[in-house]
């Protein structure tokens, strides 16, 4: 629990700190992660509460030995319902094509000789793109002067 707290206290300081000053620059993605770790601590702890209050409440009926084994079938019941939801969204996605069809559908390319057949086409593409890059400024890609 305090090693999900110090992952996510961080990220969430960033993102305040970020809307009241702009030159820090965080985006709606890390401010989303910072309050999405808050909601998993927030959950846990709900439930550890949750768990405490069935516990206390089941001591006075089931004595030492029963209050125990109650929360814990509390907690392998949430276990199944969550693996239940785990299992259901696996089967959802479809099954990635295997790799023996992709290079089916592939051309057979034999990489050396297309690279002995177009050095030269290669060597002028990679100096076109040194100069185009190192000729071109960040502001709008005008050539100096």
């Amino acid at each position: 629990m305090e090693r999900l707290f110090r992952l996510a206290a961080p990220v969430l300081l960033e993102s305040v700190f970020a809307a009241r000053k702009p030159q820090f620059g965080a985006s709606a993605a890390t401010a989303l992660a910072g309050l999405a770790g808050l909601a998993i601590l927030a959950v846990t702890a709900a439930a550890a509460c949750l768990l405490a209050a069935l516990w206390n409440g089941s001591l006075p009926e089931w004595g030492p030995v029963g209050a125990p084994l109650i929360c814990a079938a509390a907690l392998a019941i949430a276990a199944a319902v969550l693996a239940l939801a785990v299992a259901m969204l696996r089967r959802r996605r479809p099954a990635p094509p295997p790799l023996a069809a992709v290079a089916a559908l592939l051309p057979d390319i034999d990489g050396r000789r297309l690279l002995r057949d177009h050095l030269g086409d290669i060597l002028l593409a990679a100096l076109l793109a040194g100069l185009v890059s190192g000729t071109a400024t960040r502001s709008g890609g005008a050539r100096p002067r």
